[in-house]
């Protein structure tokens, strides 16, 4: 939601009072979704525990087992990377969209129209085991960073349509 939010008018012309170009406008929007997608799965990796705890205090049955299982190092690292790559391929996924709105409002139409068309068509289904069904951890990772980072690209090119504010 908020990459959708920071691409409206206000806050772009919020942001012109201390963003002078486009490029900059972009890379500054690009590092707040980073940012946010960082805090997003650091905070989704710590509440792991208190989930736990909950579960714990809650259940009726023996869960002995759930909360007692030591995991590595490594299985952290890869849920913070993995669930930071989701956080920010969702986040690049709502600038684009936000972005195409800010070109054309015939874009409010059409992207839920597509989405629709997908679903009924179980292209969706597709698409979401294309990221969500990776075996390999390393190639997951390829495809989401290769997504972000066409999707950067994609940014960049649909905002030199956008006027710039003087």
């Amino acid at each position: 939601m908020n990459a959708i939010l920071i691409t409206t008018k206000a806050y772009r012309e919020d942001d012109f009072t201390f963003v002078s170009t486009r490029i900059s406008y972009n890379l500054a929007n690009m590092l707040f979704l980073i940012t946010i997608s960082g805090i997003g799965a650091i905070t989704a990796l710590l509440s792991n525990g208190i989930i736990r705890l909950f579960v714990y205090f809650t259940a009726d049955v023996d869960v002995f087992l759930v909360l007692n299982s030591e995991v590595g190092i490594s299985y952290y690292g890869v849920g913070l990377i993995s669930t930071f790559l989701y956080v920010l391929l969702f986040a690049i996924a709502g600038y684009v969209i936000g972005m195409m709105i800010q070109i054309s409002r015939l874009f409010l139409l059409l992207i839920p129209a597509i989405f629709i068309t997908f679903t009924y068509l179980e292209r969706l289904e597709m698409i979401v085991g294309f990221y969500f069904l990776e075996q390999s951890f390393l190639v997951f990772v390829v495809k989401v960073i290769t997504t972000i980072l066409i999707g950067s690209a994609f940014i960049l090119v649909l905002s030199n349509r956008l006027e710039v504010r003087r």
